[in-house]
């Protein structure tokens, strides 16, 4: 997880712009329209007419949702004193957090929009604001600035009832979903392949006291603990006895 060691400050970073992005908006104007130096000019105007426009607002939105997870993983990666199989677990939910992710529908072949069934929980922030940027409204922002852009895409774009748009982010955060969520699964799947890992896996089995409260009387995950228990105890040379007493012990907790 190396790769995602400053996610929570980059998700931070990502959150403070769109918080102030009225205000980036206006400080950019008025520099690419007064600043004293013609270069400074030219480049505030560059800027302005990028991050103005509907495609980067909401992939912005969508990078803020997918960071925030990002960050909230890394912080859980690096609290001490954890149980090996409880790391495992983290990244793994992470990866089927990306794998759902990469499923995000915003429009369908049809033509419809399916923005209203944009899963919340997935994307809170996007699912937010996207309505307000695909109909101008986004930070109470002049609606001539959005119809007036140049998206580097087809006139239709132009019009905010198009659903090109939505076909845009919908293939970018997915693309970007998918190959992250499959280069930490792989990266997983090297780790995992140790046998230390498959270690793990058997005393997480056994051994997770929240997964023993939460399956409570189901008999099935009971029987496959104690088995998982015995082939623990077993690869760690216990003898017969040993073994006997403590699943004996085991049971009675």
């Amino acid at each position: 997880m190396s790769d995602t060691r400053f996610v929570a400050y980059w998700g931070r970073c990502l959150s403070n712009f769109e918080r102030d992005f009225k205000i980036s908006i206006e400080v950019l104007k008025i520099k690419a329209e007064s600043d004293s130096k013609a270069e400074s000019r030219q480049k505030a105007g560059r800027v302005l007419k990028r991050i103005q426009g509907q495609s980067f607002m909401l992939l912005n939105l969508g990078m803020i949702d997918i960071y925030q997870e990002l960050g909230e993983v890394s912080k859980a990666l690096q609290k001490v004193e954890q149980f090996p199989w409880a790391i495992l677990e983290i990244q793994k939910n992470l990866v089927q957090s990306l794998q759902e992710r990469s499923e995000i529908n915003l429009s369908e072949e049809d033509g419809e929009s399916r923005v209203d069934s944009l899963d919340e929980k997935l994307w809170p922030v996007l699912k937010k604001n996207i309505k307000d940027v695909i109909t101008c409204k986004y930070k109470g922002l002049d609606k001539t600035i959005f119809s007036s852009l140049r998206r580097g895409r087809s006139s239709d774009d132009v019009n905010t009832n198009s659903l090109s748009l939505l076909t845009t982010i919908q293939n970018k955060l997915s693309s970007f979903c998918r190959t992250l969520g499959t280069k930490l699964d792989e990266r997983i799947k090297q780790t995992t392949s140790h046998a230390s890992t498959k270690l793990f896996d058997l005393m997480s089995s056994c051994l997770d006291i929240s997964k023993i409260i939460q399956k409570g009387d189901d008999k099935l995950f009971e029987t496959k603990s104690v088995e998982n228990l015995m082939k623990l105890l077993k690869v760690q040379k216990y003898d017969e006895i040993a073994i006997t007493q403590i699943v004996d012990e085991y049971n009675s907790f």
